[in-house]
C-alpha cells in the first residue's frame, strides 16, 4: 500500500491496513511524497 507523507492519508491508510491485516490480508506500506509540497528541497529538479 502506497500512503501519502500528509497525516490524514497515513492515519487513513494505517487504519486501512491494519483492517486488511486483522482479514489476513498481507500488507506492506510505502510512504511517498506525492506533490512539491511534501518533496524534501533534494527532489526538486
Amino acid at each position: 500500500m502506497a500512503k501519502a507523507a500528509e497525516s490524514g492519508d497515513v492515519m487513513t491508510s494505517a487504519l486501512a491496513g491494519e483492517r486488511l491485516a486483522a482479514e489476513g490480508i498481507a500488507v506492506e506500506s510505502v510512504l511517498v511524497t506525492d506533490d512539491i509540497a511534501s518533496a524534501p528541497p533534494s527532489d526538486s529538479a
